[in-house]
């Protein structure tokens, strides 16, 4: 029967069709309490995948998850732990909890050829527990490493992405500590009746001078304390009446001091900033400016030692193929834009991504493509400085973009390099394109902005795409390429989510 002959043949495809891959975008997450401690746990599964074999009899063939179900188990501190290998009943109990409402997206973290799969929005199922990265093992496996994007996660990229804005973020911002203070100092040296006292007056100064601590000497109507001492008396010749006790302040009107300015000694104090961020940003520093260097051993060294204590160690597993790309799951499927064919998708700073968002419902008043275009994108085509409506020629002129790695309109005021702009004929016809030019942070690549009718609605299509060299490394240098791989994807898609947001507020404020 023609089941028995498909049946072998699917069994040996599957796994083949699948070798390497990690997780896919048919997880999900439900919440509830797995060990009966009363604190909310998360439960990962893959959805069942159903094939349907259709022969003299239909047969449904469960196909085998690429990472089996674990749980992420809430400690007393609101940390999370990984718990793999279930058993059947813990497995039908977390089937049965409700759905949480995370987000799950797809990442090779590690570039290891797997995608991982990062959890976001825990807090709302734990509250003060941080957002998730789960590292995907050997097909068929479970997971076997998990890391919380926690403060030190947070605090290692966001320093790490200033500094690749500005290679002297660290220098600029490190804040002065003191490290030795001496306090200014006062030392009484004798007192006079009155300024004509001159030998008097002489014989006091000679001694503030003589002093060893170079004091600058002076004469005041200061009391000293205590007031009385011992205290030699010159008369109005300058001869010496001889030493007496006497209240100095009663008796005399001037007084000879000796002053000691205080010092300060101050230092710049690189411990205020995430370590693993900064002795990072040394060794790219350094690769960066003897380009194309190839990383020393040690240099390997102390960046997979970073990231090691970034991901909480284990995250570079043998085993799995290299062949692939640091590329974010963050775009979408669409015609292809002109220019995209030149880009070498396994290069491993490869970068693709997509942004879609809803300017306008189709039925309100002048949401037609023509209009938006015109009044709208010509004015948000690029990221200007703090995301300033500003209009363009679009005729091949250079314009400077500005970047930040925060969602903050205020904060692009960052040059980021410079673009050219070009509008778009074909299949893509009126589409705003922006190349990069060698300035650029991420130069070689493309940043295409278009409106599309999409359902009911006029969207803000931005399409992403390139390579990215500035730093030099050999291809299995794999600390550069995640770092990379992230920053390129994320920030790049994060900036024209904030960029749409402007566009759409200004938008809606003028039509």
């Amino acid at each position: 029967m023609k089941t028995k002959l498909l049946l072998p043949f699917l069994l040996c495809l599957i796994p083949a069709l699948s070798l390497g891959q990690g997780f896919d975008e048919n997880y999900e997450v439900r919440k509830g309490d797995f060990n009966g401690d009363g604190l909310t746990d998360l439960y990962i599964r893959q959805k069942p995948q159903v094939v349907i074999l259709h022969g003299d009899i239909a047969t449904p063939i469960v196909i085998p998850a690429p990472v089996k179900e674990f749980v992420l188990r809430q400690q007393a501190n609101k940390e999370l732990v990984l718990v793999t290998n279930l058993s059947s009943s813990q497995k039908i109990r977390g089937q049965q909890w409700p759905i949480a409402e995370v987000r799950t997206r797809l990442r090779d973290a590690n570039v290891d050829g797997n995608f991982d799969l990062v959890i976001e929005g825990i807090k709302g199922s734990i509250p003060d527990s941080f957002d998730q990265i789960v590292f995907s093992g050997s097909q068929g496996d479970g997971p076997f490493h998990i890391t919380a994007m926690n403060e030190a996660y947070q605090d290692f990229y966001s320093e790490l992405s200033q500094w690749m804005l500005n290679p002297n973020f660290f220098d600029e911002s490190v804040p002065i500590r003191v490290v030795d203070y001496t306090q200014p100092a006062t030392k009484y040296f004798g007192s006079l009746k009155n300024l004509k006292a001159f030998l008097g007056i002489s014989s006091l100064m000679a001694a503030c001078k003589a002093d060893a601590r170079d004091l600058a000497c002076g004469i005041s109507t200061s009391n000293p304390s205590p007031c009385l001492r011992k205290q030699e008396i010159f008369d109005e010749n300058g001869e010496s009446q001889g030493v007496h006790w006497i209240n100095v302040c009663t008796s005399f009107d001037w007084h000879v001091y000796g002053y000691e300015q205080g010092k300060v000694t101050l230092e710049a104090d690189y411990s205020a900033f995430n370590q693993d961020a900064l002795e990072t940003s040394r060794v790219l520093d350094r690769l960066n400016k003897d380009c194309p260097a190839i990383p020393t051993r040690a240099e390997e060294i102390i960046l997979e030692d970073v990231f090691e204590r970034v991901y909480g160690g284990g995250i570079f597993k043998d085993g799995g193929p290299l062949e692939s790309v640091v590329d974010v799951d963050n775009h979408i499927i669409h015609a292809p834009f002109p220019g995209d064919e030149i880009f070498d998708e396994t290069d491993v700073t490869y970068h693709h991504y997509d942004v879609l968002t809803k300017i306008c419902d189709s039925g309100s008043p002048n949401c037609n493509k023509g209009f938006v275009k015109s009044n709208a994108l010509r004015y948000f085509s690029y990221p200007s400085w703090r995301l300033e409506p500003t209009y363009t020629q679009l005729d091949g002129e250079s314009v400077l973009v500005y970047i930040s790695p925060l969602s903050v309109p205020e904060t692009f005021m960052v040059p980021g390099g410079t673009v050219t702009q070009h509008e778009l004929q074909g299949t893509w016809r009126g589409a705003i394109q922006n190349i990069t030019e060698v300035t650029h942070v991420v130069y070689p690549g493309t940043i295409s902005r278009v409106i599309m009718n999409k359902g009911d609605a006029l969207y803000s299509l931005t399409h992403g795409v390139g390579v990215n060299k500035a730093f030099c490394s050999p291809y299995a240098f794999k600390p550069i390429h995640m770092l990379l791989g992230f920053s390129n994807d994320v920030f790049g898609a994060k900036a024209f989510n904030t960029l749409d947001s402007e566009m759409k507020k200004y938008w809606e404020e003028n039509y």
